[in-house]
């Protein structure tokens, strides 16, 4: 009994180390990363690069040693600064969030990057990458993006005004139907008189605005005494003319002549009280 005790001891342990072992020799894994490598679609600004691992490498432990595991190069191999923030409830995710100087204009547009993760990055167990990981990205183009948001609102501008012109000319058609309708039944019935006695005084009516539309249209092509449009008492003439014309200088000087003749009389005639005065003056002498 005692051997066989011994012997399932000695199978645990072995189990046990052959099994850490194994562990050992698989380390640490990238599982996934965003953006991908070789992606074109990511934001220059406020950019944060998510890293997913098969190990706990938020763990307090390493968190210290896993901060120093991280670089970005960018154009010209300028190193951006980073930031490294772990989370609590999922402690095989990173994330990397770049930090450059200015941080309103952020990385530079249409540029690639490469972040480079150390093979010395280490999980909870103590497993390590093993190998460095670099993922390597291109930022999008700001000056396609504004382009094509400004062709975007430039046919949501045309597609309005199209819309909205549509839309007053169909209404405006509508109220026109709507006048041009007569109901003769309604009418015939308002008035007391027949169906077919309003029919021809609707048809009447219409032909005779029809007559004078025709007739003003004459004259407005002639030069007549078409109606000024938006002037209902005022009449455009063919060309000025001098009151003589018509007969008006005769007028003019048969005014002019009473006109004297009447100050003649009053300068000749003397005032009564002229008169009154002299015979006074006479009675006193």
């Amino acid at each position: 009994m005692k051997k066989t005790a011994k012997l399932i001891c000695v199978a645990v342990l072995a189990a046990e180390i052959l099994s850490s072992g194994l562990c050992f020799a698989d380390g640490l894994n990238l599982v996934e990363n965003y953006p991908r490598a070789g992606s074109s679609s990511s934001a220059p600004v406020n950019l944060g690069i998510k890293l997913f691992f098969d190990g706990n490498v938020a763990d307090p432990s390493v968190r210290e040693i896993n901060r120093q595991c991280f670089s970005l190069s960018g154009p010209g191999g300028q190193t951006v600064p980073l930031k490294v923030l772990y989370k609590e409830s999922e402690p095989n995710y990173i994330l990397v969030l770049t930090e450059p100087e200015d941080r309103l204009k952020g990385l530079e547009s249409n540029e690639e990057y490469k972040l480079t993760v150390s093979e010395g990055l280490q999980a909870a167990g103590g497993a390590t990458l093993g190998k460095a990981e670099t993922i390597a990205f291109r930022t999008r183009n700001t000056d396609t993006d504004v382009t094509v948001n400004m062709v975007i609102m430039g046919v949501m501008f045309v597609g309005m005004f199209v819309f909205s012109s549509l839309s007053l000319k169909k209404r405006l058609k509508k109220e026109g139907e709507q006048e041009s309708k007569v109901n003769p039944y309604k009418l015939a019935k308002e008035s007391g008189k027949s169906v077919n006695e309003v029919v021809e005084k609707v048809e009447k009516v219409k032909k005779k605005g029809t007559k004078k539309q025709t007739e003003d249209g004459g004259h407005a092509a002639q030069g007549g005494n078409a109606p000024v449009e938006g002037r209902k008492y005022v009449k455009r003439v063919r060309a000025p003319r001098p009151v003589s014309s018509a007969g008006g200088t005769g007028v003019i000087e048969e005014k002019k002549t009473i006109v004297e003749t009447e100050r003649g009389t009053k300068s000749t005639a003397r005032p009564k009280k002229a008169k009154r005065k002299n015979k006074k003056s006479k009675k006193k002498k």
